[in-house]
């Protein structure tokens, strides 16, 4: 991809960005027909009440609250219940109170404060670019005959994994602070959304983990759950058989989303530890993080931001990912799989499922994800 290109990408954003930032203090920086919900991002934090932020009598309050509002502000909503509602909130780590003012729970990235950001992600991403590119290099000829996953593995497996990544980022970032111990649980509140915002979902059982990756216009990861629940060991049978699967563990909704192919065979994408996909892919994912940390000015992004440095790790880190898929993307590098009312077909490429591995074989895979989370850190592995 040329270098105008990469800037017509950005720029894009930049500029939405800005015109954002331009009218700051207009409708509290988030239009009233955006969902304050649509904002909202949680990295691994407990407790939220996903109730009270998803009603939308709740919106208002919330939108008002943005930049902090006394009680008398608040009354002027002239909602009957506001009491309630806000004892709610608090409960539900939505909300906070200080000297006399509500004030929105955990970071809150608008207006200004989000051009900024995005301005100092960008030449981070570009600089990035070329070793994400040699990285993809390496995992696209393993996928062979399953190209449709190379977003999955490139965003989930590898960007936004908590095996490799995310412990290489705690792990850097303890060093930066010279800290023992750091606690990257957090929520935060950011308009606009990048564009090309995406997320993570794992569930475990005791046959193995499922991944999911999910953007804006895909179903929720907890519907595509729900979907191959019914039918998991079904799908995983006739995967590692290769042999159909019974009529009766078959819907019309697995089908849809691009389960079930010819012959009624299962197309459950299977990552079995055993692969040649797994070092690739977790050394992979260790050098990005590492690069990742090493490139952002985490202590200027949190002072920027007025949060601690561990909410601007988090907040960047996703931020600094979404550009360069955005990137790659627009490039036509990275096709990401979409999901379309008449063609849920995308939905397949989204997911993954890792079967628990037999004891000793887990166990040595456990180390050798630790070695190379170690080593991306700048450790020795105990």
């Amino acid at each position: 991809m040329s270098p105008s290109r990469v800037s017509i990408v950005c720029l894009t954003f930049l500029a939405t960005c800005a015109t954002v930032g331009a009218v700051a203090g207009q409708e509290n920086d988030v239009p009233a027909n955006v969902p304050m919900q649509s904002i909202f991002s949680n990295y691994s934090y407990p407790g939220i009440d996903w109730g009270a932020l998803d009603d939308p009598k709740n919106d208002g309050l919330l939108r008002a609250c943005l930049h902090g509002a006394t009680r008398s502000d608040l009354a002027r909503l002239a909602l009957s219940d506001l009491q309630a509602r806000l004892t709610t909130l608090e409960k539900g780590k939505l909300l906070r109170q200080s000297d006399g003012r509500y004030l929105l729970n955990f970071p809150v990235v608008v207006g200004a404060a989000r051009v900024r950001l995005a301005s100092s992600i960008h030449p981070v991403a570009v600089e990035l670019l070329p070793a994400v590119r040699q990285m993809i290099g390496r995992i696209k000829p393993l996928l062979n005959n399953d190209q449709d996953m190379l977003y999955h593995f490139t965003w989930s497996l590898m960007m936004d994994t908590g095996a490799v990544a995310w412990p290489v980022v705690e792990l850097q970032l303890k060093r930066v602070l010279q800290k023992d111990t750091i606690d990257l649980n957090t929520c935060w509140w950011l308009y606009p959304n990048h564009p090309y915002r995406a997320g993570t979902n794992t569930y475990g059982d005791s046959s193995g983990t499922l991944i999911i990756s999910w953007h804006a216009t895909v179903p929720p990861p907890d519907e595509v759950r729900e979907t191959l629940r019914a039918s998991q060991d079904a799908l995983l049978a006739s995967a590692l058989k290769d042999e159909p699967m019974p009529r009766d563990k078959i819907t019309d909704k697995l089908r849809a989303f691009g389960f079930v192919g010819g012959r009624n065979r299962s197309r459950l994408f299977i990552l079995d530890v055993s692969s040649p996909l797994v070092p690739v892919v977790s050394e992979c994912s260790g050098q990005f993080a590492q690069l990742a940390m090493t490139h952002m000015n985490i202590r200027a992004i949190a002072k920027d931001l007025g949060t601690e440095p561990e909410g601007a790790t988090v907040i960047a880190y996703h931020e600094l990912c979404y550009e360069i898929l955005g990137i790659l993307s627009t490039s036509g590098e990275l096709t990401i799989p979409q999901a379309t009312t008449g063609n849920l077909q995308g939905v397949r490429s989204l997911v993954s499922f890792i079967p628990l591995p037999p004891a000793s074989q887990g166990e040595q895979m456990e180390k050798t994800l630790r070695e190379i989370v170690q080593q991306h850190a700048g450790q020795t592995a105990p």
